[in-house]
């Protein structure tokens, strides 16, 4: 963990998602707790410098409120959206549900359907397995 957050203390973005996503569940059996206030910190310094990965894990504490963390949809859809323009397929799918069923953003079954279609694109980017 220090070397994440000295990483991530340089601008290193996929340094801040990994600490990030330390944090989100704790390491059983050592020092390092759950807190999710630090993993929501450290996913936003990542999808500030740019990371797909710290976006959508940012969004879907918001997507589904967690730990404390309540649940905002209108937060969830901006680090979706941003997310799926940095080619994150699972954001797009994101944004086109919420689209579908109106969930944080008016209803739009056209809108629904592009992002639905950018989510396939994406999800068929090869070498692209850091989702």
């Amino acid at each position: 963990m220090s070397l994440f957050h000295e990483a991530c203390e340089k601008n290193q973005a996929g340094a801040c998602n990994n600490a990030g996503l330390v944090y989100q569940n704790g390491v059983t059996g050592s020092t390092i707790e759950k807190d999710i206030s630090k993993a929501v910190q450290l996913f936003q310094k990542a999808c500030d410098y740019g990371h797909k990965n710290g976006c959508f894990n940012l969004s879907a504490i918001y997507l589904m409120g967690k730990d404390g963390i309540p649940k905002d949809m209108k937060r969830a859809y901006e680090l979706s959206l941003k997310s799926c323009e940095m080619m994150h397929p699972w954001g797009c799918a994101n944004v086109s549900r919420m689209y579908a069923l109106g969930d944080g953003v008016e209803k739009n079954t056209q809108e629904a359907e592009k992002y639905k279609r950018l989510a396939k694109k994406y999800s068929g980017q090869v070498g692209d397995t850091r989702m």
